[in-house]
């Protein structure tokens, strides 16, 4: 798994509305984030003090997103552990509370719950994208 830049806040953000689609959804790209700072802060032999302090700057996340990954260049060009990286995007985006992302995470035996979430979604005053129609 890849980190493709601005994917996930593509998906979840509505960027001429300046608001995420749901606030569950800002926290699991946090989250992602701060799982994916823990597998590259170390990487070069030298750590990196965190630079996700707060959720704060996903009130505008483009432009921390491509801090992140200029300071984490790697997550762009490296596979991350895939088991153990699929296995934690999938416990979040699973909690309790947790609004379903609107895309498949995995093609598995769970697929058909997964297509029901997105699809029984409502999405309250969001136009999507052209390139998804």
């Amino acid at each position: 798994m890849y980190f493709r830049k601005n994917c996930l806040v593509r998906l979840m953000y509505v960027k001429h509305q300046s608001r995420w689609i749901d606030i569950s959804l800002r926290n699991l790209l946090g989250d992602w984030l701060r799982h994916v700072e823990e597998r590259f802060a170390g990487v070069n032999g030298k750590p990196k003090q965190s630079i996700l302090q707060s959720y704060n700057p996903f009130n505008d996340p483009e432009p921390f997103v491509a801090t992140f990954l200029s300071t984490y260049a790697e997550a762009c060009q490296q596979l991350l552990a895939a088991a153990e990286d699929e296995k934690y995007f999938l416990s979040i985006a699973q909690r309790p509370g947790q609004k379903p992302a609107p895309f498949i995470p995995v093609l598995d035996a769970s697929f058909e719950v997964w297509f029901k979430k997105v699809c029984c979604l409502p999405f309250d005053g969001v136009s999507l994208p052209s390139m998804l129609i």
